[in-house]
């Protein structure tokens, strides 16, 4: 009796256990994204201002739940994948942008350059 008693109150801890960690798990991937989105489009600005001929290489780490990176003139563009459903995340600049980045998880070199007219940001 004390057992069937201890089982049935393990079962429903298990389960908020279960759901707590996919939420934190959703929550550090999402945060390490969004660092990830801020720190390519602060190093673009940067290179933009500073004039053509600008570049810069910078280490960024992807989350294991981007599905794809989409670089598009002035908006970047992380599609995400989480237990709950798919979301964007969107970052703007100030300059046009042209080149790809692949959504392999883990870290990543990036190579941004100021080419006049539009900023390259490609693997490098």
């Amino acid at each position: 009796m004390i057992v069937g008693f201890a089982m049935l109150l393990t079962a429903p801890l298990l389960l908020i256990y279960s759901q707590q960690t996919t939420s934190l798990n959703d929550h550090l991937e999402d945060s390490q994204a969004n660092k990830a989105a801020d720190k390519i489009i602060d190093t673009v600005n940067s290179v933009y201002y500073s004039g053509e001929g600008a570049k810069r290489t910078i280490k960024i780490s992807f989350p294991e739940n981007v599905l794809s990176v989409i670089i598009n003139q002035k908006l970047l563009t992380l599609n995400m994948d989480s237990s709950h459903k798919p979301y964007e995340i969107n970052r703007w600049t100030e300059a046009n942008m042209t080149g790809s980045l692949n959504k392999f998880e883990g870290l990543h070199t990036i190579v941004i350059e100021n080419l006049g007219t539009q900023i390259s940001v490609n693997e490098g």
